[in-house]
This record gives C-alpha cells, structure tokens and sequence, in this order.
C-alpha cells in the first residue's frame, strides 16, 4: 500500500517538473531576447552617437578617394604648371597684401605718436600764454598800488621800494612767459609744418602715344604715381590732347588748357606711395590737316593733365603735366616749356582747401569747382 502512493505520488509530481522546465526555458528566451533588442538599441544609439569626422578630415579622405580612383581623368604637364603658377602668384599676393597693411599700420601710428606730440605741446603753449597773461594783470595791479603808495607817509618808503622791485620782477617773469609761449608756439608750427612736408604725398605723371604719331585714331596711354611719404587721397586726374594750339615755334599751349569732362578719370582713388596706377587711355583722332600743321611747325601735338590730389591733414594740392610729340619720330614726348608746375610753385596763392568726393559723385561732375579751392585764410594768417 505504502509503496502504491509512492507511485501515484511520484506520477503526478512529473509533470509538474515538466511544466516548471517548460517555464524556465521561455523565461530564459525572454530574457536573451530583451538583450539581443537592447544590444541592438545600443548599437544605433552608438551609430548615432559617434561624431561625424571635421571638415579636413572628409576632405582629406575624398581627396585621397580621388587621387587614388584609377578611372579619374589625368592632368597633362601644362595642365600642373598652370596650377603650381597660380598657387605662388596667389602666395606672392598675399605677402604683398601683409606688407601693405604693415606700413599702412607704421604710417598710421606714427602719424599719431606726433599728433599726441603736437597737441601736448599746444596745452604747454596755452598754459605759458595764461600765466604770462595773469603775471601782466598781476603787475598792473602792481603798479596802481604804486602809484598809490607814493602818497602814504615815509614810513612806507621801503615798502614802496621792495614793491617796486616785486613788479619789475614780475614784468620779466611775464616777458620770459611770453617768450616762452612764442617759442613754443613756434616750436608747434615748425614740427607741424615739418610732418605736413615729411608725409605730404607728391604726384608724377607720364603719357605715351599709341601707336605710332599718324593720321587717324590715336590714344594718350598715362600713368600716375605717388613719390611721397604719405597717400594721396580723393585724387582726381584730368586728361586732355589737341593739335589745335598753334602760333609761335610749334604752337603754344594755353595757361589754361581746356578738359573734355567726359574723359576724367573716373573714379576718386587712393593713391600709395610707390605704387603706380594706370590712367584710362585717352583716345583722340588727327586729321590730314592737322597732321600737316604738326609736321609743318606750325601747330604741335600736345597730351596734358591735371592731377588734384589731398593729403592726410585734408589739405589740397595740385599737379599739371604738359608734353608734346617729337616730330619725325614715331612716338618720342618731350617735356613743355610751361604748365608742368603744380601747388609747391605758387605759394602766393595760399594753401588749398581740399574737397572730399564719394566714388559715386567723381563720374558726375567734370571737374571740381574753382571756387572750393580757395585760400585757406587761417594758414594765410
């Protein structure tokens, strides 16, 4: 009997493990499951995660993709030297842009460094001329008293005495402020004048004609450069030729020759010193006649400009060019006997105002006004 309910037992508790294995494996299918979605998971949340690579690193990857795809169409030698050319004059560019900028940062702070000089020595001057002007009030205050104790009784001769030589003390003092205030005044000008001549810019221009002197169309080729030490700023250039100037030996060019508005240079530019800049070619035509009159003596052919120009104290200055064609040969310009003079060769006339221009108003005028260009009446002084 002990024995059946050891077997019934026995028989029923089998399924039950069964059922419990049964249970067990799917649990753990869950569970590999659940950690196969999650490494899956981490793996796109990685992909997402990981940075793209910087610029130079893409571009250094398709660079060597391309260099090394063997299908990819290959340059001839022409073809390199064009691209090695490019690469220096792009280099050698570059160097002379940095070295513009560093002097035009030498020029500027030196320009500065003087004008704190200037205006340091402008407040010693102001100072000196105030206390040369009380030691002057003090000393007429000096003599009223004077004169009054020269009324008091002799007790106060002494008094008077020692006063009197307090006010002629205090005269020389107010004599040596004085000079001293003109000496410094004067000190103020020289150095002012002496930085104004060091940086003033100077402008030279020279033409040639093309082609060859001869009946029919013909241009003035110039070009304009700054000599000085310092830029030439809103510089406005006025070109000009004729064959229409005659009498005398080879013609005679007038005081003031006449300008086609229409071929001015057309744009107000800055110019640097050293650098040289080309002119818009000016093109006129000679006729038969003409060209008789020129190769006769009797008329010359003349090319002449004008170059007005400011400088960094907006002061304005000028320069006239004047040169005609050497008959005979094919295209020689020899310098006139007058109108190449410019500003520093009249000085009577007064130090000129100079005129400001936006590029987009040098096209629309033909030439300054005369009446802007007056004497500056405060230099005059």
């Amino acid at each position: 009997m002990f024995n059946d309910e050891t077997e019934s037992t026995s028989g029923t508790e089998q399924p039950q493990e069964s059922n419990a294995q049964t249970a067990a494996q799917r649990l753990a299918q869950q569970q590999k499951a659940t950690e196969a979605e999650q490494q899956a998971t981490n793996g796109k949340q990685d992909s997402n995660d990981t940075p793209k690579p910087i610029f130079l690193v893409r571009m250094w990857r398709r660079l060597k993709n391309w260099w090394t795809d063997p299908h990819r169409a290959r340059g001839n030698f022409p073809e390199h030297l064009t691209v090695f050319i490019s690469i220096v004059i792009a280099v050698i560019a570059g160097f002379q842009w940095n070295v513009y900028r560093q002097q035009k940062t030498i020029m500027e702070s030196g320009g500065k460094q003087t004008q704190q000089l200037i205006d340091a020595a402008n407040i010693q001057a102001c100072a000196a001329t105030k206390s040369a002007n009380a030691a002057a009030r003090f000393a007429t205050s000096a003599e009223k008293i004077d004169s009054g104790i020269g009324t008091a009784v002799g007790k106060l001769n002494l008094q008077a005495e020692k006063l009197d030589a307090n006010v002629r003390e205090a005269h020389a003092l107010a004599q040596q402020a004085e000079r001293s205030a003109k000496a410094t005044e004067d000190a103020v000008s020289t150095a002012r004048q002496s930085l104004e001549f060091q940086q003033r810019p100077w402008i030279t221009l020279s033409f040639e004609f093309s082609p060859d002197v001869a009946e029919g169309p013909m241009s003035a080729k110039g070009t304009v450069k700054n000599v000085g030490n310092g830029p030439a700023l809103t510089t406005i250039v006025f070109v000009g030729s004729s064959t229409q100037f005659c009498g005398g030996p080879n013609g005679t060019l007038p005081a003031n020759p006449p300008y086609d508005p229409i071929k001015t240079w057309p744009a107000v530019r800055i110019l640097m010193p050293t650098v040289p800049d080309t002119l818009q070619p000016y093109d006129f035509k000679i006729d038969p006649f003409s060209m008789g009159l020129v190769k006769s003596g009797v008329c010359a052919l003349y090319v002449y400009a004008d170059a007005q120009f400011c400088d960094v104290f907006h002061k304005g200055h000028y320069q006239h060019y004047c040169g005609k064609w050497v008959p005979n040969t094919p295209r020689e310009i020899t310098a006139c006997d007058t109108y190449n003079d410019g500003d520093q060769d009249h000085a009577d006339q007064g130090q000129l105002a100079c005129v400001h221009l936006p590029p987009h108003m040098a096209i629309m005028i033909p030439k300054i006004p005369p009446e802007l260009f007056t004497p500056d009446k405060e230099e005059k002084k």
